[in-house]
């Protein structure tokens, strides 16, 4: 009997996996990591990931575990976006606006946030892309973020949106179906 991998190389030498289409090719490069190396903050790595004890390795290389960053999986002009990305994106038509990527424990996917001062997420897939850096591997696109996070807050007029949901507004609204 033979086994999916022998028939997963011959497909890949015969060029069998095209004509059939029931045999995908592996792709190595959504198990890669990127962080910045231990013994210097400055030097970027990317390869596979690797943990012995309390050590991290990316290809025998130790790093900081502080600034691991997973392939997404999602590709912005042929090159994966990573976890910690510094991004301009826009929905459609509207303005360019700066966010990075980051894991949403919530919905269990990688999802666009739009400040560093506040947890709300977006859904990345439909949104158009471009990559500027990396929150988690450079100091110096960290403090940009978070300027832009503190700018737009400053900013940030509320009207016409729903009042905040806090305890005085719900306690406000359930007094509404208590009886008189």
């Amino acid at each position: 009997m033979v086994g999916f991998y022998e028939r997963l190389s011959e497909a890949e030498t015969t060029g069998e996996s095209e004509r059939r289409g029931d045999i995908v090719s592996f792709d190595a490069e959504l198990y890669k990591c990127k962080a910045v190396l231990l013994t210097d903050d400055k030097t970027i790595i990317c390869g596979y990931y690797n943990r012995i004890g309390k050590q991290h390795f990316i290809d025998m290389a130790q790093i900081n575990p502080y600034t691991l960053c997973r392939n997404t999986g999602k590709r912005v002009q042929h090159e994966y976006l990573y976890e910690g990305d510094l991004v301009e994106y826009r929905d459609g038509l509207s303005v360019w606006q700066m966010g990075f990527i980051d894991w949403d424990d919530f919905t269990n996917r990688f999802a666009l946030r739009s400040s560093t001062n506040y947890s709300s997420r977006r859904d990345m897939r439909t949104m158009e892309m471009n990559i500027i850096g990396n929150i988690r591997l450079s100091h110096a696109d960290m403090a940009k973020m978070q300027a832009y996070s503190d700018k737009q807050e400053q900013n940030y007029t509320p009207g016409g949106e729903p009042e905040c949901r806090s305890t005085q507004y719900l306690n406000k609204k359930a007094k509404m179906f208590l009886p008189r």
